[in-house]
């Protein structure tokens, strides 16, 4: 199994460098195979139904049916916030199954910095992920919005939470590979059941 590391280097050489994955392979080390799969990882293949459906046709009221999409994502995002607020909950994580819930973190960005701190502060404090399989996911590329080494704050799967013991003890340092609609990313375990949040060290003046 490649190291974090390894499959760093190959993905910068294909899709920075925009080398072959046989370029890759004679000088990296790793098999034509290897390399073939850690990339493929990343390229999801598009759903297709097994019977095809026709498409339904808006016409002009094209516009009206994203307004009415979006006006459902801030309702699940958004009102789902206050609606927890409003009965006293407060989540230990929030789990977004789908793109449909995304304004759920723009509303705890937007508390946030009302509560006086910086958006790029905010930023850091909501960009935790969830994840909720009974398997663990090595090499899992995790977006963040700026360079710079990110450390492990919190990992539920740690032996103090009586998990497993499956965290990342080193800082990572990200790369210039844009995934999940920021600039940089980088690689880590991301344990099955596991909650864990990454912070990057604050700049020093």
């Amino acid at each position: 199994m490649l190291t974090a590391g390894e499959q760093e280097r190959i993905h910068r050489a294909f899709y920075l460098e925009h080398k072959s994955m046989r370029a890759i392979a004679r000088e990296t080390g790793p098999r034509y195979k290897t390399v073939l799969l850690t990339v493929s990882d990343d390229l999801q293949k598009p759903y297709q139904l097994t019977s095809p459906h026709s498409t339904p046709i808006f016409g002009p009221y094209q516009p009206r049916v994203q307004e009415t999409r979006i006006s459902q994502e801030i309702l699940l995002g958004m009102g789902g916030v206050h609606t927890l607020r409003a009965l006293g909950i407060t989540p230990a994580a929030w789990h977004l199954n789908e793109g449909l819930a995304a304004f759920l973190n723009l509303e705890r960005c937007r508390a946030l910095v009302d509560a006086n701190l910086s958006f790029y502060k905010a930023h850091e404090v909501v960009a935790a992920k969830s994840l909720f399989t009974p398997l663990p996911h090595h090499g899992y590329r995790l977006g963040v919005p700026s360079a710079g080494e990110y450390s492990e704050v919190i990992n539920s799967d740690a032996t103090r939470y009586g998990g497993s013991g499956a965290e990342n003890t080193q800082p990572m340092s990200s790369g210039p590979i844009p995934w999940q609609s920021c600039s940089h990313s980088l690689l880590l375990t991301l344990p099955a059941q596991t909650v864990i949040l990454k912070q990057r060290p604050t700049r020093r003046t």
